[in-house]
């Protein structure tokens, strides 16, 4: 895994399969070896197998349901699986890159029918994060992503802003939980609407850093950040 990211090498070339495979040959001698399925988890998050993830992640959760770090990796591929599909679908209808609300109505119910559950689940994914940490200002962040994703397929435009402004909210919530830490590593301070969003992980350790989440949006624009570089598993 170091190898991998030193090289930054593909995600369908060797270096993540072999580390693939020497983590199941721990989890078959060890089934309830943390820091294995933690690694699947990132190894899962690098191939964007989402489904696989997730699947690692609930079992990260029976292990230890004080794992903050879990539950945040849940919520975060619940909104990675979501989101390719809800901007492929936007840029059909239309909208503009700003703009979140899809104003065709058959579009939304469309989304809402194969989503919403798996959405809402995101969100009690990162609540719980929350609430085993109130200042995980990384689980914050998602959930101004979440806020963000379902404002673009509700059935009204008035519910599409209101959860807008609650995804603004969460980015000061933030804002303000980095500054009350500024000795744990993240990104700066000033977080970049248009860049990235943390990305998946439940082990820092496996992982490359993760990029700063987005910030609010500046007046008058409130762009999505970019979609993962290829197809989930979904």
């Amino acid at each position: 895994m170091r190898e991998f990211f030193a090289e930054r090498a593909p995600a369908d070339g060797p270096l993540l399969a072999g580390a693939r495979r020497q983590y199941l040959d721990v989890l078959a001698s060890d089934a309830r070896n943390k820091l294995a399925m933690q690694g699947m988890v990132a190894i899962a998050s690098q191939m964007k197998k989402l489904s696989e993830g997730r699947e690692w992640a609930l079992k990260l959760i029976d292990l230890d349901p004080k794992d903050k770090t879990a539950y945040y990796a849940a919520g975060v591929l619940e909104w990675a699986a979501i989101y390719p599909e809800y901007q492929r679908s936007k840029q059909a209808a239309g909208v503009k890159q700003q703009e979140y609300w899809i104003p065709d109505a058959n579009v939304r119910k469309r989304l809402r029918d194969q989503y919403l559950p798996q959405l809402e689940e995101g969100f009690r994914m990162l609540q719980i994060a929350l609430q085993l940490d109130p200042d995980y200002a990384d689980a914050m962040a998602y959930m101004n992503l979440l806020d963000r994703l379902k404002s673009g397929m509700v059935d009204s435009s008035s519910e599409s802003a209101d959860l807008i402004s609650k995804g603004d909210d969460w980015v000061g919530k933030a804002l303000a939980a980095k500054r009350r830490h500024p000795d744990q590593p993240a990104g700066p301070t000033q977080l970049d609407v248009d860049g990235p969003p943390p990305g998946p992980a439940s082990a820092q350790k496996f992982m490359a850093p993760p990029p700063p989440p987005p910030a609010t949006a500046q007046p008058g624009r409130t762009p999505l950040p970019p979609p993962p570089p290829a197809a989930p598993d979904n």
